[in-house]
């Protein structure tokens, strides 16, 4: 799901905020939900475009889709994730030097595993995730 700003949908170099949903399983979906936990459109509101990733292992694809992150909770997503940054960046929608990625639970956990992985994210939101994956 990409989040564009109001009135903002042609624009070309904006701020990018990606967001690693808390569960794996747990896909995004196309609605508004009005709680504190759905911070993408609280974020487009605020001038970022929100890419809501539905990464492998995400519900409503299929078994296989789902089953790929078994042993690889992390890397599969992570690639899927990253090619979406980059194809965004390569059609020139959002600006390379300004993105960030947040996420809660799984999404933290995964941000924390992330930012091991690469250095092109400028800041990264992680809540209530695992930072010590050899011993969790």
């Amino acid at each position: 799901m990409l989040h564009y700003p109001p009135g903002q949908f042609q624009s070309k170099n904006l701020s990018l905020l990606v967001l690693i949903h808390s569960d794996p399983t747990d896909p995004v979906l196309n609605q508004f939900l009005a709680n504190a936990f759905y911070w993408a459109i609280m974020a487009a509101s605020e001038g970022w475009l929100v890419l809501d990733p539905n990464y492998r292992g995400s519900a409503g694809y299929g078994d296989q889709f789902l089953a790929e992150v078994r042993y690889k909770p992390f890397s599969r997503p992570g690639k899927d994730i990253l090619s979406g940054v980059d194809q965004l960046i390569k059609d020139g929608i959002a600006d390379s030097h300004r993105f960030t990625v947040g996420g809660y639970s799984y999404g933290g956990s995964f941000i924390n595993w992330l930012i091991t992985q690469t250095k092109r994210f400028n800041a990264d939101l992680s809540g209530a995730g695992i930072v010590d994956h050899a011993s969790a």
